[in-house]
């Protein structure tokens, strides 16, 4: 895979994860161009990824956290802008942010990974640097929670 293909195919994805995670788009843009110069020199030494994708988030949660370390940014949330008002009601995106608020960093990760950004459990792993029993187990947990949160809503 070229570094044009890598870029073409995954320049949204990394993206949409850095807006997850970080409020700063300036902040975000950084992050964004340092984890692409990372996979180009990587590519450049001819190490080929398994799995492009997961390869790229791991770049791009590396990047961030020691972007994070040397300006002492702490605060990562989801935004509003990550919910796309156009396809849901506006009250249940706010609904929905707010309990995704109230789970943990680690819980938020692991549902991001695996029904927004669809990467397989396996994946999500190497991606957290977790074992695949802790994904499972964190997925089952914050699913069980927002279900619920959700009915004592209703």
């Amino acid at each position: 895979m070229t570094f044009e293909e890598l870029y073409q195919d995954y320049a949204d994805t990394v993206y949409s994860f850095l807006r997850f995670k970080l409020r700063d788009v300036h902040l975000v843009e950084d992050v964004f161009q340092d984890t692409f110069l990372s996979a180009y020199r990587e590519l450049s030494l001819n190490r080929t990824p398994d799995s492009p994708k997961a390869w790229l988030l791991t770049i791009a949660h590396r990047r961030m956290v020691d972007r994070l370390r040397q300006t002492n940014v702490t605060q990562l949330s989801l935004t509003p802008e990550l919910i796309n008002p156009d396809h849901q009601d506006f009250t249940t995106t706010l609904l929905l942010k707010a309990l995704l608020d109230q789970l943990d960093d680690a819980s938020r990760s692991v549902l991001y990974s695996l029904y927004v950004e669809g990467l397989t459990i396996r994946e999500t792993s190497e991606f957290l640097r977790i074992p695949e029993g802790t994904v499972k187990s964190r997925a089952f947990t914050a699913k069980a929670k927002l279900k619920e949160w959700m009915k004592e809503v209703d």
